[in-house]
């Protein structure tokens, strides 16, 4: 298992910003389509061809970051069992009403646990040049980088 120090979570912070900045341009492109819109659970609750598509990008970018680790995706069945070793969660379009009715006010939202505990986070405003992220001591840094 990987060691999660401080130096690991600044290297994997720089590699997935990078990501991020060509993924906020894969939804940029998608947003001047047409959206195909499926409902979940409910009419508020929707789900697009852009969240499934950019949540499959994601999860193969860290997969080939950290491939042991366990993965938690919104829009895709999960049989995890425990919360033990490190695990992904990834929110691929938090906001898709907004996406779908807007086309704005929706993030992407990336997290790494280990057993259970915050130990890095990140969301992009992807209609602003700016992205949050938090680090294990849960200290938040604001990024202008994007």
């Amino acid at each position: 298992m990987k060691n999660i120090d401080k130096d690991f979570l600044l290297q994997l912070d720089a590699k997935i910003v990078e990501f991020l900045v060509k993924d906020r341009q894969f939804i940029f492109e998608k947003m001047g389509k047409h959206l195909e819109v499926d409902e979940k659970q409910n009419r508020r609750d929707l789900v697009t061809e852009v969240d499934r598509g950019n949540q499959a990008h994601i999860i193969e970018a860290l997969s080939q970051l950290l491939p042991d680790a366990k993965i938690l995706a919104e829009e895709s069945e999960n049989d995890l069992t425990d919360a033990k070793g490190l695990m992904w969660v990834i929110d691929p379009i938090d906001g898709t009403m907004n996406f779908v009715k807007q086309r704005e006010d929706f993030a992407v939202m990336i997290a790494l646990y280990e057993d259970g505990n915050l130990c890095w986070d990140i969301f992009t405003m992807s209609c602003a040049m700016f992205y949050y992220m938090a680090d294990r001591e849960l200290e938040w840094y604001i990024k202008i980088k994007m």
